[in-house]
């Protein structure tokens, strides 16, 4: 048996940091994928695939590529010092390095779109959804710059626009709840869920200050090393808090909230009194009532219909009852002889309803309920 040990790849030392960016990028690039497994079992679990979802397959697809990108530039010498690197090490540093910032703001594009239409995906008001689509315009935009300023090295600039972005995602979320009728808690569970991205923003913080040591360093190359780790970072958990945000049990209490604001507002505006009784807690489910005639048989108009009587027990603990008897009028559908041969086709039809009404106190008089049973009986 051979007992030469291979020696690693990359080794991690004070001129040599290659090793250092394969694996935070490794590690990144595995919890972005068990992430994105995690909300494609739930969604496949509850048989549905939305806009959001796509934007954050797009993401990681994305976020792959750029991962992929950045473990070549390693194997090129990024994180090694720049004195074991020739010219054309060199140059294939710097292609691999714009395409990986490309993909770094497309990725991150993505990421906030996927956020903004969950909010779209969530409530239907119209302030909201303006306030949505016009952080995506926004989002677009520093996209758009951003690419423009990569040749510039702007980065000053494109992560404090990326900065404004991710405060306005999450001003979006205290939007949401403002106005919803649900409790404190509740609010701050759904607020709590999208400020899973905040962290974002720290991150884009610290990237920003090893860009700026990597731009001002005598050694790029060894220098980049730090820049990439906090790149790889940013965008790993970018993508993550997506899948975090969108976990049912930190959205159920927005959605149960925004539906039933949604159908108070709708059903019970201007009724108080319907509102309050909308809240109570004593509800009966309704059920088929009896036909009082047998199958085949129509009760003959003029005639009242017998109604059965419900367990008025369950209905009314207090010993309430009551009693309804309907009594459909003979319908008059005549052809037009009052027109007085009139050209013109009038038909009149006329129905007339009785409806006689009562109630009783059930601990008074618990027969009556037989008697009105018989006496219905009777008349059929």
């Amino acid at each position: 048996m051979s007992t030469q040990v291979v020696p690693p790849p990359y080794q991690i030392t004070p001129d040599d940091k290659r090793g250092l960016v394969v694996v935070i990028t490794g590690l990144t690039l595995a919890f972005v994928w068990t992430c994105f497994f995690i909300r494609l079992h739930l969604r496949l679990k509850v048989k549905e695939w939305k806009l959001d979802d796509s934007f954050l397959g797009a993401a990681t697809v994305f976020g792959t590529i750029q991962s992929a990108i950045v473990f070549h530039q390693a194997d090129d010498g990024l994180g090694n010092t720049g004195v074991v690197l020739t010219a054309v090490d060199l140059k294939r540093i710097g292609k691999g390095e714009f395409a990986s910032q490309v993909l770094y703001i497309l990725t991150l594009l993505l990421s906030k779109s996927a956020i903004i239409f969950l909010y779209l995906r969530l409530t239907p008001g119209r302030g909201h959804a303006i306030a949505s689509w016009g952080t995506l315009a926004l989002s677009a935009i520093w996209a758009v710059m951003s690419i423009i300023l990569i040749s510039f090295t702007r980065w000053q600039a494109i992560g404090a626009l990326d900065i404004v972005t991710e405060f306005a995602i999450f001003f979006i979320s205290i939007y949401l709840v403002a106005g919803l009728n649900m409790g404190i808690r509740s609010k701050a569970i759904v607020v709590g869920a999208f400020s899973a991205r905040l962290p974002v923003i720290v991150a884009c913080a610290v990237r920003l200050y090893y860009l700026r040591l990597t731009l001002t360093s005598s050694n790029p190359s060894l220098s980049a090393a730090s820049s990439a780790v906090a790149t790889q970072w940013q965008l790993g958990y970018s993508i993550m808090a997506i899948t975090i945000s969108g976990l049912g049990p930190f959205l159920r209490p927005f959605g149960k909230s925004y539906s039933t604001s949604n159908r108070q507002s709708s059903s019970f505006a201007g009724d108080p009194s319907t509102q309050h009784s909308s809240k109570s807690h004593n509800a009966f489910q309704l059920t088929s009532m009896q036909s009082a005639s047998r199958s085949g048989e129509q009760t003959p108009a003029g005639q009242a219909a017998r109604v059965d009587i419900l367990d008025e027990r369950a209905l009314r603990p207090d010993g309430f009852s009551r009693r309804a008897i309907v009594e459909g009028g003979v319908e008059e559908d005549r052809v037009s002889v009052s027109s007085n041969d009139s050209k013109r086709l009038i038909i009149t039809k006329k129905t007339g309803w009785c409806v006689e009404h009562d109630r009783a106190s059930v601990a008074e008089n618990r027969g009556n309920a037989r008697s009105a049973n018989m006496h219905a009986s009777a008349v059929l």
